[in-house]
């Protein structure tokens, strides 16, 4: 099994989109303390070149049961760039997160998303989503202070 990880990463390191997904697999069958992390690497990865299927198994793995709020945000994200390839079950999965959220999402959050979808060819985007984490930071330390205070 570790000489087919290790062939997998050099093909997936390579760029080759299926070794990506199957490294990605692999590492959700392991039980080492960072297997979540590194399937979520590569299937990060595979869908940033072009796949839907891993951008598809990304959000379902950020929507699992105990998912933070941070995670639903990534989920959205995924959800929101197969929605707009036209993906009609990332349409309606993403429907149903944002009716299940208890509250709505705020405009930052949104913003944020949508920068971050613009953003990977576009450095007006890339400008405006650092921007719009800059605030998010800066208001998270804000509140911080305010209750050490």
């Amino acid at each position: 099994m570790a000489e087919s990880i290790d062939a997998l990463t050099v093909k997936a390191q390579n760029n080759d989109v299926q070794a990506q997904i199957q490294l990605a697999e692999q590492f959700l069958t392991t039980s080492s303390p960072t297997s979540r992390v590194d399937a979520l690497y590569w299937f990060e990865q595979a869908a940033n070149n072009g796949s839907s299927q891993a951008a598809a198994r990304l959000a379902a793995l950020y929507l699992e049961e105990g998912a933070s709020k941070r995670d639903i945000q990534e989920a959205i994200y995924w959800l929101t760039r197969l929605a707009l390839e036209g993906s009609t079950d990332a349409q309606i999965n993403l429907g149903k997160v944002y009716e299940s959220l208890s509250q709505f999402p705020k405009t930052l959050d949104l913003a944020e998303v949508w920068y971050r979808t613009a953003s990977a060819g576009n450095t007006q985007a890339e400008e405006a989503y650092s921007g719009v984490l800059e605030k998010k930071f800066n208001a998270q330390r804000a509140k911080q202070i305010s209750s050490i205070e």
